[in-house]
C-alpha cells in the first residue's frame, strides 16, 4: 500500500512538472509576433523563437504579421450603395490588411478579438458607398480600377483618423450587382448597341462600295476622255498628213502641167513655118543665115 502511494506521488510530481513546463515554455513562429502580458497588462513584444514565461500571471497573445483577408458583401436592398442616378448597387469585395508591426502592444491593449476586422469593414462600406455615389450605374464597370483607388485612399484616411494600427495591402472589387430590372435594360441597350454597330458596319461597306463605283466611273470617264483625245490627235495627224500629201500632189501636178505646156509649145515651134498666123507676104520673116554670118565672122 505504501509502495502504491509512492507511485501516485511520483505521477503527481511528473504531471505538475509537465504542466509547469507547458505553462512556461512557448514558441513564436516566423510569421508571428507575441505580446507578453503580466496580470492582464501588455508588457513586451516577443520576436520569433523559443521563450519562457511565468505560469502564473503571465499570458502570451500571438498576432500574425501576414496580411489578413476579409470578404465584404454589400447586397442589393436596404443596405445597398446608391449610384449617382439613384440605382441600388451591390458589390463583393476582398480587403487584405496587416497589423502595424510597430504597434503590437497598442493592438493588444486597445482591441478585443474581431474589433479590428469590424473597423476595417466599416471603413470599407462607408468609403465604397461614398465613392459609388459619384458615378452613374453605367459608369461603374468601366471605372472599376479608379473606384478601387478612391475607396482604398478613403479607407486609409478614415483608419488613420481613427488611429487604427493597420495597413491596407490590397483591395479588389470582384462583382457588381444591381436590380434585375436594370439587367433587362442593360441587355436591351447592348442589343441596340449591337444593332447600331451592325448598321454602322453595313453603312461603311456601302460607302466603300459607293466610293469604289465613283472611282471606277471617274476612271472610265478619264479613260474615255484620253481615248477621245487620242482619236482626235490621230485624226488631226492623219488630216495633216493628207494635206501634206495633197499639197505634194498639187505641186507635182503644177510642175507636170508646166512641163506639158512647155512640151506643147516646143512642138508648135517645131511645126512653125516662120509666118505669123494671118500675116501677108511682106511680113515674112527672114530667117538669119547662120552659116553666112558664121563665115563672115570668121
Amino acid at each position: 500500500m505504501k509502495k502504491f502511494g509512492k507511485w501516485i506521488a511520483v505521477i503527481i510530481v511528473v504531471l505538475v512538472a509537465i504542466a509547469l513546463v507547458n505553462g512556461t515554455a512557448y514558441t513564436i513562429s516566423s510569421n508571428e509576433r507575441g505580446v507578453l502580458s503580466t496580470w492582464g497588462e501588455a508588457k513586451e513584444v516577443m520576436q520569433p523563437g523559443f521563450h519562457m514565461k511565468s505560469p502564473i500571471g503571465q499570458t502570451i497573445t500571438r498576432l500574425s504579421i501576414s496580411p489578413k483577408e476579409i470578404k465584404i458583401v454589400i447586397a442589393v436592398g436596404s443596405d445597398a450603395a446608391v449610384s449617382k442616378d439613384l440605382q441600388e448597387i451591390g458589390v463583393t469585395s476582398i480587403v487584405n490588411y496587416k497589423y502595424d508591426e510597430g504597434r503590437m502592444l497598442d493592438i493588444v491593449k486597445r482591441y478585443h478579438s474581431g474589433d479590428v476586422d469590424r473597423l476595417v469593414q466599416n471603413a470599407f462600406i462607408n468609403s465604397v458607398k461614398a465613392t459609388i455615389g459619384k458615378y452613374s450605374i453605367s459608369e461603374l464597370v468601366p471605372n472599376t480600377s479608379e473606384i478601387i483607388k478612391q475607396v482604398k485612399t478613403d479607407m486609409e484616411k478614415t483608419l488613420n483618423e481613427n488611429d487604427t494600427p493597420v495597413d491596407i495591402t490590397q483591395l479588389t472589387l470582384d462583382n457588381w450587382d444591381w436590380p434585375d430590372s436594370y439587367n433587362a435594360r442593360v441587355q436591351q441597350t447592348m442589343e441596340t448597341a449591337q444593332q447600331v454597330k451592325i448598321a454602322e458596319q453595313e453603312l461603311a461597306i456601302a460607302n466603300q462600295n459607293s466610293q469604289k463605283q465613283v472611282v471606277e466611273a471617274q476612271a472610265k470617264l478619264e479613260a474615255e476622255r484620253l481615248n477621245a483625245e487620242a482619236v482626235k490627235v490621230a485624226a488631226e495627224a492623219e488630216a495633216e498628213a493628207m494635206r501634206t500629201k495633197n499639197a505634194a500632189i498639187q505641186a507635182t501636178l503644177a510642175i507636170q502641167r508646166e512641163t506639158w505646156a512647155h512640151e506643147e509649145k516646143m512642138r508648135e515651134l517645131e511645126k512653125w513655118n516662120g509666118v505669123k498666123p494671118g500675116a501677108v507676104a511682106t511680113e515674112l520673116i527672114t530667117t538669119p543665115q547662120y552659116s553666112v554670118l558664121s563665115t563672115a565672122e570668121r
